[in-house]
């Protein structure tokens, strides 16, 4: 996630995946006709946040995706 300031008609947020953490595909921005990423309980996006994890927990979400 990724803020997009300065976007017409309000600021926004703009989504991107990745399966290995070195490609990224862009997924679109809040409320965004061709994006899945839609709004639910409020009105404009709002800020993310970043959280750290453990390597013991980057490991398990590793094997999580390998799946």
């Amino acid at each position: 996630m990724y803020d997009v300031f300065g976007a017409k008609p309000v600021n926004t947020m703009g989504f991107s995946e990745t399966a290995d953490f070195r490609t990224f595909k862009d997924i679109g921005r809040f409320n965004e006709a061709r994006s899945p990423m839609k709004a639910a309980n409020f009105v404009q996006a709002k800020h993310g946040a970043v959280v750290a994890i453990t390597p013991a927990e980057a490991r398990k979400l590793q094997a999580h995706l390998a799946h």
